[in-house]
């Protein structure tokens, strides 16, 4: 069960771009959305996982956090400044 789990990030990674392109928005706009989206289902994986959590897990948590927003922001911003169809096969070959 848990290599299922394991896949949605392999899966959404690659659709979520297309996805946000389509729907539109600024590149700011397109991670907020996917920052609120991950958030959401974090919260339903640690009500139904019940992980253990500290504070030194938290803190490297949203370290992390921080730095996928900004390269998030920037992979929109390339996706924006080059399209979908170049950009895509880059970042998912990466």
């Amino acid at each position: 069960m848990d290599w299922l789990i394991a896949c949605i990030p392999i899966l959404s990674f690659g659709l979520i771009p297309v996805v946000a392109t389509f729907l539109g928005g600024k590149p700011v706009e397109q991670s907020m959305g996917i920052a609120f989206g991950s958030l959401a289902f974090a919260i339903a994986v640690f009500f139904i996982k019940k992980p253990e959590l500290n504070p030194h897990i938290f803190l490297i948590g949203v370290l992390s956090g921080v730095f996928w927003a900004i390269g998030s922001v920037g992979q929109f911003k390339g996706i924006q400044y080059l399209g979908v169809s170049k950009s895509m096969p880059v970042s998912n070959g990466g």
